[in-house]
């Protein structure tokens, strides 16, 4: 019988070899996928997503009932959103419990979402269930409020909305001034029935604003000023590095503090982006970058960031 020690170490060696072998199916899975599509895709695509189906996919989810029911189990959804396998939810929740202990308090209201759209569940602790991807929306909510404080009253801008599933935890733990919400139209659709749904359509109104993602990276409508957080999330990542330009210069440079959770994905679907280097030297603040080992999909994934603790709003 092996020592402990040896069981261990014999463990993780399997344990990295079934995860490299996922990532190279996925990348495999990835370029095969986009080749298939190739002759139906827009010609000039704005990010990994603009794909010519994904949009109209959403659309149809935020309007027909019976697919809005059930819209986190389909396919389609699981594989471009709600892909965060278990094991990856877990260490995303081993690190916000670890940073920020007090969010066991907010698990009611978290576990919210997951009323919306009937997701796969994972037990994360005894009578504690989530849906893995919703655990890494409070990942991210949890490294933002490590990182930069109070964010009540903060003017938000989310590059990339998914179905808005991070607008509605940023809103569980902050009384957020503004959320700004930047995708295509089907996404948008959707994210709207949503959070109509779970935060109300007074907050909606007077709370949220919606954009059309540009074809320049600067969507129409864009308000003036200073952003207290831009926040992107595997999203700014798997743009067309014009788009990514376009969004520095409107988005990003005039946020005060920045999050982005970025890959190195976007080449498997023939959509040419920015390198890290290139983003750093672009950006008008100094970026720090971590390196995160925590996603399961990506050969390589870091975390972005820039901007100290905001001061306490004053009432």
């Amino acid at each position: 019988m092996l020592p402990p020690r040896s069981r261990c170490f014999q463990s993780r060696m399997v344990h990295n070899f079934l995860r490299s072998l996922a990532r190279l199916l996925a990348a495999s899975g990835a370029r095969l996928s986009w080749l298939a599509m190739l002759p139906f895709a827009p010609r000039r695509r704005s990010s990994i997503t603009d794909n010519g189906w994904w949009s109209d996919f959403c659309a149809r989810n935020a309007a027909d009932d019976a697919r809005y029911a059930r819209f986190r189990r389909s396919f389609r959804h699981r594989v471009i959103v709600e892909a965060t396998p278990p094991a990856e939810a877990r260490r995303h929740m081993a690190r916000l419990v670890r940073q920020t202990p007090h969010y066991a308090g907010l698990f009611y209201k978290f576990f919210a979402l997951d009323r919306i759209g009937a997701p796969r569940m994972t037990e994360f602790a005894r009578d504690v269930w989530f849906a893995p991807s919703t655990v890494r929306y409070m990942r991210y909510l949890s490294d933002c409020e490590t990182r930069f404080g109070n964010l009540d009253g903060a003017t938000v801008v989310e590059i990339g909305i998914g179905f808005g599933g991070q607008c509605k935890v940023f809103f569980d733990r902050f009384a957020i001034g503004r959320y700004i919400m930047i995708d295509l139209p089907g996404p948008i659709l959707l994210a709207r029935r949503v959070l109509t749904e779970l935060l109300g359509p007074q907050a909606v109104a007077e709370k949220l604003v919606f954009l059309e993602a540009g074809r320049a990276g600067a969507p129409a409508g864009l308000p003036e000023g200073r952003f207290d957080l831009a926040i992107s999330t595997l999203a700014f990542s798997e743009c067309h590095r014009s788009i990514q330009q376009g969004y520095i210069d409107t988005v990003l440079s005039r946020a005060r503090c920045g999050y982005i959770h970025h890959n190195e994905i976007s080449g498997y679907f023939g959509v040419d982006s920015l390198a890290v280097a290139e983003i750093a030297a672009a950006l008008p603040a100094e970026l720090e970058v971590e390196k995160d080992d925590t996603t399961y999909w990506y050969d390589r994934a870091d975390i972005l960031v820039w901007g100290e603790k905001r001061a306490a709003v004053v009432a």
